[in-house]
């Protein structure tokens, strides 16, 4: 299997999505090495939640995007990260039973990751132009919080 490394040729040209993906290759190779080093089991399970976690976080962040900019495909793309999560998630399950599985549930991981970002993402960028900056954080504004009155 290819070495689960950040790769310039993940990038979609949107920084917001780019960034969150950077951290989803993060956590599968966090998975991958802790499988090849036989972690606990139960760590393993908990790094695979943490992952289904944060795909649910990154999906609904790209559908915000794609509400933002009124992308027309977003219903498919809604039904598409439905069927991916609940992929995921079966294979979790299975994992448990089968946790010699790690080196497949990594190239799992990893081809899904590729497929994604480098089919579907890019649709999203060609929608809405690379280097977009409107997904960029919102500076937090500094509120004065009064102290209740005695």
């Amino acid at each position: 299997m290819k070495e689960l490394l950040w790769d310039s040729s993940y990038e979609i040209g949107v920084e917001e999505i780019d960034r969150q993906h950077m951290e989803f290759i993060k956590l599968l190779r966090r998975f991958h090495i802790g499988a090849q080093n036989a972690i606990p089991l139960a760590i393993q399970l908990r790094i695979l939640q943490e992952l289904v976690k944060y795909t649910e976080y990154h999906f609904c962040s790209e559908e915000n995007i794609m509400l933002i900019t009124k992308y027309p495909d977003l219903a498919n793309q809604q039904a598409e990260h439905s069927r991916l999560l609940k992929s995921l998630e079966r294979r979790v399950d299975l994992y448990r039973t089968a946790p010699h599985t790690g080196e497949q549930f990594s190239e799992f991981l990893y081809d899904w990751f590729v497929n994604h970002t480098q089919v579907e993402d890019k649709k999203l960028t060609a929608h809405i132009g690379r280097g977009e900056t409107f997904a960029q954080p919102t500076p937090i504004v500094p509120v004065e919080v009064k102290p209740a009155a005695e």
